[in-house]
């Protein structure tokens, strides 16, 4: 709920104005009223007001001076002026302020309404991401001042299979440790598993974030010591390992319980969404055992999303399940079906994600799909690599077969890019024209039918093809025609040494710059230049 203040000398137009907008419908808890600046700043001073709106033309002091006063002291106040001045110069005022509207009075209520929900909306979000700031400044404090603790180091080392497997080994390390472990004590691990990210992180921000899962899950779900301990296994991956005391028994309606609030809690202040496997009660050797059931349980099940899932409740898939007809996915990307073809994707993914969908469908998909993505762009003189090969595609191949939700991701992508290259390169004049162009800025390079055609991400072969339908000539022959008329230019246009203007037209050698001026302009390059210029004089 947000708070609001109407500012303005006519108390008609507030009154109007109080009773005409649905404030309960705009969550607006309390609506405030002044009548000239100086009343406006005692309301301010003692209310938490999150939204002003504001007239110009007042007594005294003016709605522009009252809200660059707002700004200096409460800069987090979102503004709106209602006013019945439409000058540019009070306008331009206004968006100098950080105003969300400049309304124009009467104005209608349903633009009012508008203007203060996108107000509201600002003032949640900023208030999220103080939220947010804070929560994360909390743990990059811990992860930087702490390091990790020697018990989590038994647990990482244990389930890393870095302490010998047999149960003399576990208990001696255990022991060496000072671990309040009883002989008899059962453990039983819950595998927490990141989906996805909702937002993008650093590599610190990353390792922050996790480190800040992995304690709120040490909380939530493993009892924060006192009755288990958590683990990080690998990037977007822990364990939370329960301790359970000879002859307790654990509640999985409690704990199924712990992990819902711990995948929600993370879901709205992590920016993440996760599920967790949990494992049965086994004795301390016998942990990795569970842990490892837990792992392929999880890879025989990429479709479950933000779900709790108990190992002995679900079975590992018969088959996978059938891959999608290829030849009508072809058939939409040559055909130039850009929705149709994401709808269709869309709706066969949407039909696994109530299957048992192992994680190696989604390498199979992958591998088809990007076949039949291939030979496409192949039919349309182009080349994968170079469509492919960015940093910026290279996230989403490598998550691509963590989820389904990876995986269609992924797929956006991959028919985003073919498309846009694929109508580039049916579109030949434009096509050719920014092979022209990369042609006349680089002219005094080294340029090649290869380097050119990489420019336009098309295959040389299908580029000349291409540039000969277009311009009439080969690549080679505009390109050479193109030096020799910058050299022509430069001969009557500056005192430059003819050596020079060969380097500068992309020629260097000078005895073959020579003959190819000749052959194109049946003279040689300094006769080109007296007579051009005697020319120029005779005018």
């Amino acid at each position: 709920m947000v708070q609001l203040l109407i500012v303005d000398d006519e108390i008609h137009a507030v009154r109007g104005l109080e009773a005409d907008v649905n404030w309960e419908r705009l969550e607006v808890s309390s609506v405030h009223k002044a009548y000239n600046a100086r009343q406006a700043q005692e309301v301010l001073s003692s209310h938490p007001i999150d939204i002003v709106i504001c007239d110009i033309e007042m007594p005294e002091v003016s709605g522009l001076q009252l809200m660059a006063w707002v700004k200096t002291h409460y800069p987090a106040v979102e503004s709106i002026f209602l006013t019945c001045h439409s000058e540019f110069t009070y306008a331009k005022e206004a968006i100098h302020l950080g105003s969300v509207e400049y309304l124009l009075k009467p104005a209608p209520v349903d633009e009012l309404e508008r203007a203060i929900g996108k107000a509201a909306e600002s003032v949640r979000r900023s208030r999220q991401q103080l939220e947010f700031q804070a929560t994360y400044e909390k743990y990059a404090e811990l992860w930087s001042s702490h390091q990790p603790l020697l018990i989590e180091r038994f647990w990482s080392d244990l389930l890393h299979q870095r302490i010998p497997s047999n149960a003399d080994a576990i208990r001696k390390a255990a022991l060496q440790l000072g671990l309040p472990f009883a002989q008899d004590d059962l453990f039983l691990p819950v595998y927490i598993q990141v989906d996805r990210w909702h937002r993008e992180w650093s590599s610190r921000e990353a390792s922050i974030m996790e480190y800040a899962l992995q304690n709120a899950a040490g909380e939530m779900i493993a009892g924060d010591g006192r009755h288990g301990h958590t683990a990080r296994l690998h990037q977007g991956s822990f364990v939370a390992v329960l301790r359970l005391p000879a002859s307790t028994e654990p509640d999985p309606d409690r704990l199924a319980e712990a992990c819902r609030t711990y995948i929600a809690s993370c879901a709205r202040y992590f920016y993440c969404d996760l599920s967790c496997y949990i494992g049965r009660p086994a004795a301390l050797e016998a942990a990795t055992d569970v842990l490892q059931a837990l792992l392929d349980c999880a890879n025989n099940h990429v479709a479950l999303h933000k779900q709790v899932i108990f190992l002995d409740q679900l079975k590992p898939p018969a088959s996978s399940p059938a891959l999608p007809e290829m030849t009508r996915l072809r058939e939409l990307l040559e055909a130039g079906q850009k929705d149709l073809l994401h709808a269709e994707l869309r709706r066969y993914l949407a039909a696994m994600r109530t299957l048992s969908v192992p994680v190696s469908f989604l390498h199979q998909f992958l591998h088809d799909f990007l076949q039949t993505v291939y030979y496409t762009l192949q039919l349309n003189g182009l080349q994968a690599h170079l469509i492919f090969a960015d940093p910026a595609y290279a996230k989403f191949a490598a998550s691509a077969t963590r989820s389904l939700y990876h995986l269609e991701e992924w797929a956006d992508e991959v028919i985003r890019r073919a498309f846009e290259h694929m109508q580039a390169a049916e579109e030949a004049p434009t096509v050719v024209d920014r092979a022209k162009q990369f042609i006349a800025d680089h002219l005094d390079q080294n340029l090649t039918r290869e380097l050119i055609a990489n420019h336009v991400y098309l295959n040389p072969d299908y580029l000349a093809r291409l540039f000969k339908r277009e311009t009439g000539l080969s690549i080679t022959d505009y390109l050479t025609e193109a030096r020799i008329q910058l050299a022509q230019k430069l001969l009557v246009q500056t005192e430059l040494p003819v050596s020079t203007i060969a380097e500068r037209s992309g020629i260097p050698n000078f005895s073959y710059f020579s003959k190819q001026f000749k052959r194109n302009t049946q003279m040689s390059p300094l006769e080109y230049r007296q007579l051009r210029r005697n020319g120029y004089r005779k005018e």
